[in-house]
């Protein structure tokens, strides 16, 4: 138990506080989150998108519509693949871009999973 508390206020003392994607998130992204790389698929007809939980970039469907692979085309800052939190109903995914993934995965503890 003391080594987990070590490793946790020296992720603290490494963290840059004044990163403006910071916005509390390790409430709901704690240590230990479990993460798969996987391509975006729309959940639903009326939740089509969603977006990084840390610079709120958006994530889209291709497949959703020719509307929506038109707007992706159109806006190539629209993301179509990144990292979703591994849980058991889709509704409750987290998802977040690989360049944030990259910045914040150390500080965060957060794991990646293949599966």
């Amino acid at each position: 138990m003391v080594m987990v508390m070590v490793m946790v206020m020296v992720m603290v003392m490494a963290m840059d506080l004044g990163d403006w994607r910071r916005l509390g998130q390790e409430r709901y992204l704690p240590v230990g989150t479990v993460f798969v790389q996987r391509d975006y698929r729309a959940l639903e007809e009326n939740w089509e998108h969603d977006h990084c939980e840390m610079c709120s970039a958006k994530f889209m469907d291709p497949h959703f519509s020719n509307a929506h692979a038109q707007f992706i085309a159109d806006h190539t800052d629209v993301l179509t693949a990144g990292m979703v939190t591994q849980v058991n109903e889709r509704r409750l995914e987290r998802w977040v871009c690989h360049p944030c993934f990259d910045d914040f995965a150390t500080e965060f503890g957060w794991l990646i999973t293949t599966s």
